[in-house]
């Protein structure tokens, strides 16, 4: 049983089903979430199934963080006047669902505009919120580098140019690694934490599918009170490469479905062309998603 537990673990899996016997088979190795809230063990067992002790517990300051991002309110910008800056309804509802909450999921397939969605919503959060302190960043370096090009890129669209809400910050915004912002040094040691918050009141998180559960629990945990989190990513695209498919199970979680938008109109394809069709095809066949936090639908 062991053993399975550690080759889920390895498919990024966080836990595994088990029946009555096989805990039983367990014994003292395995405590109920009930137990394992006060006493440590190297399994805990609960209504999801069986996990090691490690994935459990980082499952649930995960959910607490993300219960208190949902808790705190937070100063709400007036989206009527920016409405304009896109024409498509779901990116609309975007930009409206981040100029008024804290937490917010932006997901949608190749094509669909996030980036061009994204910097909107920047430059109307830097134009309504003075002194605004904004951070972008990806899990990967390559990742981070492809963020600024595409941002840059969008920054520099005409339409957006007219409104004259791009400025001399908004051109020299800088993306980074996930690692650099918490200042993750060798020893994997996050410089920022719930003692110690990230300086910023807007942070972005681009390829957010690339999220693994130790390195979200970290990066929740950082958040500080009265800033906003964007999540922007698709989790049909690429993996964690460690336990957890964090996107996948947030945006399935029923309590969190006010905290999400899903752009579904390609740009990139027109009407009726079979790449497209092609493209959405792939996207809707149902992919089983590994790890669950349907917890934080009871938590919060």
């Amino acid at each position: 049983i062991l053993q399975q537990l550690i080759e889920a673990s390895l498919r990024g899996d966080s836990c595994i089903e088990a029946n009555s016997a096989q805990l039983e088979a367990l014994g003292d190795l395995v405590v109920s979430s009930e137990v394992a809230a006060t006493q440590v063990a190297p399994c805990v067992h609960d209504q999801q199934g069986l996990a090691l002790y490690r994935y459990w517990h980082l499952e649930q300051r995960l959910a607490q963080q993300i219960c208190r991002l949902k808790r705190q309110t937070i100063q709400a910008v007036d989206a009527e006047q920016y409405q304009d800056l896109l024409s498509d309804e779901h990116q609309q509802a975007a930009l409206k669902m981040v100029l008024q909450q804290d937490l917010s999921i932006i997901t949608g397939g190749p094509g669909t505009g996030k980036t061009y969605t994204l910097a909107r919503i920047i430059a109307a959060l830097n134009q309504t919120i003075p002194d605004i302190r904004i951070a972008m960043a990806a899990p990967t370096g390559k990742a981070a580098q492809r963020m600024q090009e595409a941002l840059q890129n969008s920054f520099n669209d005409p339409k957006l140019l007219e409104s004259g809400l791009i400025t001399d910050e908004l051109r020299n915004q800088t993306t980074q690694t996930l690692h650099r912002l918490l200042g993750m040094g060798n020893r994997q040691i996050p410089r920022f934490h719930p003692k110690q918050p990230l300086p910023y009141d807007v942070i972005v998180v681009d390829e957010a599918s690339m999220l693994d559960l130790n390195l979200a629990t970290l990066l929740f945990e950082a958040v500080p009170e009265q800033c906003r989190l964007i999540l922007l990513g698709d989790a049909n695209q690429l993996a964690s490469v460690d336990v957890g498919s964090v996107l996948a199970d947030l945006q399935n979680v029923q309590s969190l479905q006010h905290n999400r938008v899903n752009l579904q109109t390609s740009q990139r394809f027109k009407d009726g062309a079979l790449i497209g069709k092609m493209a959405q095809f792939i996207q809707n066949i149902p992919v089983k998603a590994l790890g669950s936090m349907e917890f934080i639908a009871e938590t919060c």
